[in-house]
């Protein structure tokens, strides 16, 4: 029994917001249903794998499985009602702690032994509702009243908002109609804990590092690259899932809380999380006089853009890192090579580009996350702005052909113009795809899939070459990290221009 609650009290557990979030033990789950459609999965195919093999080659293939493997319990997730007791509650708010509550979990793992929900989402139940027999009336909720299914697969991070009042009149008509099942009383108080420091220290040779965000990028092409140039000694990630990648991982601090706890100094912040959360995160880093290093996009609205502008201004010596990896890729510097005496005169861009169609309730989705602009879209706003020196913009246009498909106009006061469609229409066959055409006076640039490159002017074919397109991500990663380490400067404030171009654009009807 004592290496059971050892056991137990180390769990790490989901992080919870004081001021809108309850803790509650659950007692038992009386209904549930799966959320089937909300991460990115891929059926287990031989052919498909072999597909990716040949593209960015075996080892990236073994990372993303890895990667994968390890989001399956992440990916479990289900709407449900159940009954449990409050552990930590909202101060000055009910129901308060060691209450019986009746709760609905939008977004949950079922094999949780406790859950966070926000207070609008749980009800005390009246002690004249429960069963004296331990065995309700009806123990399974079978339908979701219509109030609570336009909630399913709902976070707080969403930027959704709660109707609390009719979510609370659903669920108190429930502790009306079905008696609510007894429990005994020796219900497991035990916590868990948001934070776990590392048991092995980290290299104290190098830099220190922490990451914001778990994810399959982080995992895939943060983690691996940075840890021989930097000591990643703390990960911050929402979903206490995701650390299963890491295995016992003891020499790393394990944190679910979103937000950086002061404790201790950290060179360098790596943010890949949500991408509304980016601003705040690279603000509190400069602030802290530490390095950031910001996955796009910057900012997904014009308040946070202003807020990064201005807190840049503000501080002495502060150094950021955007991390769109086009300008890092060795298709860039073929160009560079290519182009010649013709650097600097305006480059005109032309691209399609095909994002993979996004399950229903996928964070790209939310409210938070923006359109597809913001969220992927930025990528080639930035490379179209980078290869033309940032140059200030003259005109912008946005035409919505259909669904979520975005054609997209710039030009720029050097006289270079870029064309864009956006769209997920097609085969899915080998992930995103994209096709870029620059044009400068006679030449004619065209790179496919960050693979391929063929440049061309009126005579003849220049060069022709073909790339491992994951390999920029080490590119980019490796050398940021060195700069880091040399004090090197980081990105300019004339790079921000291409943020604020996809909020403008962005920001038209």
């Amino acid at each position: 029994m004592a290496n059971s609650l050892a056991k137990e009290s180390q769990r790490l557990v989901q992080w919870r917001n004081p001021e809108t979030e309850i803790r509650i033990a659950v007692s038992q789950w009386l209904s549930a249903e799966p959320i089937t459609d909300q991460y990115i999965t891929y059926p287990r195919n031989f052919r498909l794998l072999l597909n990716y093999v040949k593209k960015v080659g075996i080892i990236n293939v073994l990372r993303k499985i890895r990667s994968r493997l390890a989001e399956q319990n992440r990916n479990t997730k289900v709407m449900a009602i159940g009954v449990g007791v409050v552990l930590e509650s909202v101060k000055g708010l009910k129901p308060e702690e060691g209450e019986l509550v009746l709760f609905f979990a939008t977004n949950v793992n079922p094999l949780e032994r406790s859950v966070v929900l926000h207070n609008d989402l749980v009800v005390a139940v009246p002690k004249n509702n429960l069963s004296e027999s331990g065995v309700p009336k009806v123990l399974n909720i079978h339908t979701f009243p219509a109030a609570l299914r336009s909630y399913k697969a709902w976070t707080p991070w969403s930027g959704r908002v709660l109707n609390g009042a009719i979510i609370r009149n659903a669920l108190l008509e429930m502790t009306l109609q079905y008696q609510i099942p007894k429990f005994e009383k020796k219900v497991d108080l035990i916590k868990g804990s948001d934070f776990f420091p590392a048991k092995n220290t980290g290299n104290h040779k190098l830099k220190s590092a922490v990451l914001f965000g778990l994810g399959n990028y982080a995992k895939t092409q943060i983690i691996p690259n940075i840890q021989k140039e930097l000591s990643l000694e703390r990960i911050h990630e929402i979903d206490p899932a995701q650390f299963e990648y890491l295995g016992k991982g003891e020499g790393v601090d394990k944190d679910t809380s979103p937000i950086h706890r002061g404790d201790r100094f950290f060179d360098a912040w790596f943010i890949a999380g949500y991408h509304h959360t980016h601003t705040n995160l690279a603000i509190d880093a400069i602030q802290q006089g530490a390095t950031a290093v910001i996955e796009k996009p910057l900012a997904v609205n014009r308040m946070q853009f202003d807020n990064f502008v201005n807190e840049l201004k503000r501080a002495k010596n502060s150094q950021f890192f955007a991390c769109f990896h086009k300008r890092y890729s060795k298709l860039h510097k073929f160009f560079l090579q290519d182009i010649g005496s013709s650097v600097g005169e305006p480059v005109d861009m032309h691209c399609i580009v095909y994002e993979i169609p996004l399950p229903t309730h996928h964070w790209y989705n939310w409210p938070n996350s923006g359109s597809r602009l913001i969220s992927n879209g930025c990528h080639w706003l930035d490379y179209f702005m980078f290869v033309n020196n940032y140059e200030e913009v003259k005109t912008y246009h946005k035409w919505k052909p259909k669904g979520s498909d975005i054609v997209v106009q710039v030009k720029l006061n050097n006289g270079a113009y870029l064309s864009m469609s956006l769209t997920d229409t097609g085969s899915r066959r080998l992930g995103v795809r994209d096709y870029i055409e620059l044009r400068a006076k006679d030449m004619t640039i065209t790179m496919i899939d960050g693979a391929v490159y063929r440049s061309e002017n009126n005579s003849k074919v220049i060069s022709q070459r073909r790339i491992n397109p994951q390999h920029v991500y080490g590119d980019m990663y490796r050398l940021i990290s060195q700069k880091i380490i040399a004090g090197g400067e980081g990105d300019s404030m004339e790079s921000l221009r291409s943020t604020e171009l996809s909020i403008c654009l962005e920001e038209l009807v």
